[in-house]
């Protein structure tokens, strides 16, 4: 359950700085120009997956450290997406890896 909290946190976080008119995406990738072309839908959609995951990180963990991992989790995707976007490290090839690679550990464990 831990992943399918993290992971609408993560790319919410990514669709809002995509949106924002202060990022400079320089990806040819075409979700990314869709994204930036479309901000407002953007927006949109990276609120319901925060909101989702909030929803769904209540119900997991209670209310008030459901809150509080969301809180968290929110601070580290957010910080970690602007630090790498602009090195061009995130991709959606690394992030489709990285969160089956922890669903299949959250699942084995």
């Amino acid at each position: 359950m831990i992943t399918s909290s993290i992971t609408p946190i993560f790319i919410g976080s990514f669709f809002l700085y995509s949106a924002s008119e202060k990022a400079q995406l320089t990806s040819n990738f075409a979700l990314y120009k869709w994204m930036q072309h479309r901000a407002s839908i953007s927006k949109i959609i990276g609120l319901v997956l925060l909101i989702i995951s909030l929803i769904v990180t209540i119900q997991t963990f209670g209310l008030v450290s459901g809150v509080l991992f969301w809180f968290i989790t929110l601070m580290i995707s957010l910080s970690s997406i602007i630090i790498m976007t602009p090195l061009q490290v995130v991709n959606y090839k690394l992030i489709t890896v990285a969160f089956l690679t922890m669903l299949i550990i959250e699942i084995l464990l």
